[in-house]
């Protein structure tokens, strides 16, 4: 047998057929599950309400179809289908908090048609569709659950963060299953739970927004921090690395200069060593000269020495003669003045006795007192230069010869070689 379908989309929660709309040639069954139920109304009047059973030939058949036109059998036959599970409307929320910030969500309310109140549905048939879909039901909610339940509450909480709380979702079923009851029981619904769910508002969407750049902020430090750390030890590998080679190089470059200053080092000693046998060859000639002029010089010198000394007995045998004669003069010269004084003081004083005494007496008895004075100085000069030349030509050495080097330096008499080349007289 044929069977026929009530309901062909999820949405649907109820539908008002009429027998006699569904023509067909064979007549149908319908078959109602234990979550639907069917109430039959024949003339107006409900005659029974159907669930969890198969209706035989309920719609459709040329027989009804003939029956309907001859005027036989029921003149007014419906059938309302109904849902009697749960079933969930779902209703924008839209409003603003205490505060002023505009909230926005999403209000569930839960519903159920239970079977003894399925001809209360006839209510919402009368001046709607055949056919009830929760979307429609909704929005035939709407008005009335947004100003007696959405907006009241919504005005009482003070800020986001009551949204988020438990007793908000109390407040709002309890609000919702008082506000709503009257409609639900003219329509033939029960309430069973009502619930929402709110979108972040613009402040908890800023603050969501500042922790998520904070977030970043502290990620993006983090990530610099590694990358800083990571370029830190690459830096100082390198500097290590470089270091090492520097070092290498430098080892290495100590060590070839070490061995070029070694090999120059062994030249410098060779040639130190032969420096040092040339001079030692060198010192031994120049002592042996040394020693041969030396020998030389004290054979000379001591017959200098023996020559001075003669001179030197002979100028002290001369100077002391000199020394006596010079004594003898000056007792002479000294007795003869102090003679002439005496004279010359008796001569004034008979002058002055006699009255004699003049100015120009006086003037030439001076004079004739230092023409005396000059006159012994000059006796006296003279012995001294003839006792200094008696001297000098008894006591002097007679001059010695000398004669010239072919170098250019001046030679004494006897000397065998010469002081400044060395080369023999």
């Amino acid at each position: 047998m044929a069977q026929h379908r009530w309901r062909d989309s999820p949405d649907v929660i109820a539908r008002l057929i009429d027998k006699d709309s569904v023509k067909t040639w064979s007549s149908k069954d319908i078959v109602i599950k234990p979550n639907e139920a069917c109430a039959i109304i024949v003339d107006g009047k409900v005659k029974d309400i159907l669930t969890e059973t198969v209706m035989k030939n309920q719609v459709g058949g040329f027989g009804r179809w003939l029956g309907g036109k001859m005027g036989l059998g029921a003149t007014d036959s419906k059938l309302l289908f109904a849902i009697t599970g749960p079933v969930n409307l779902n209703m924008p929320i839209r409003g603003q908090l205490g505060n002023g910030e505009s909230v926005q969500g999403l209000g569930t309310l839960r519903i159920q048609i239970q079977r003894d109140h399925i001809p209360k549905l006839l209510n919402l048939f009368t001046s709607g569709p055949r056919e009830i879909t929760k979307t429609w039901l909704s929005t035939q909610l709407q008005r009335e659950f947004d100003e007696k339940v959405v907006r009241p509450l919504l005005a009482s909480v003070a800020d986001a963060a009551e949204l988020r709380q438990i007793a908000f979702q109390e407040r709002f079923e309890m609000s919702a299953e008082v506000e709503m009851r009257n409609i639900c029981e003219m329509w033939g619904l029960t309430l069973l739970k009502a619930f929402c769910s709110t979108d972040p508002t613009d402040l908890e969407k800023a603050e969501a927004l500042s922790a998520k750049i904070a977030a970043q902020t502290a990620q993006g430090e983090a990530i610099t921090d590694a990358e800083i750390s990571g370029l830190e030890r690459h830096e100082s590998v390198m500097v290590r690395r470089i270091e090492s080679e520097y070092a290498q190089a430098k080892a290495q470059a100590r060590g070839q200069i070490s061995v070029e200053l070694e090999s120059e080092l062994k030249g410098l000693r060779a040639e130190e060593a032969r420096w040092e046998a040339e001079l030692n060859v060198e010192r031994q000639r120049i002592e042996m000269v040394q020693s041969e002029r030396q020998h030389k010089s004290d054979v000379s010198q001591s017959d200098r020495e023996q020559k001075s000394e003669i001179a030197k007995e002979l100028f002290g045998v001369v100077q002391a003669r000199k020394m006596e004669r010079m004594s003898q003069q000056s007792e002479s010269v000294l007795e003869r003045q102090k003679h002439t004084d005496d004279i010359q003081t008796e001569m004034m004083r008979m002058a002055a006795e006699n009255g004699a005494l003049t100015p120009e007496v006086m003037q030439s008895f001076l004079e004739n007192q230092s023409k005396q004075k000059q006159a012994d100085a000059t006796m006296a000069d003279a012995t001294a230069t003839a006792g200094s030349q008696n001297v000098g030509s008894s006591a002097s050495p007679p001059p010695a010869t000398t004669k010239t080097c072919e170098c250019g330096q001046v030679v004494a008499d006897g000397w065998l070689a010469c002081p400044s080349c060395g080369a023999t007289l």
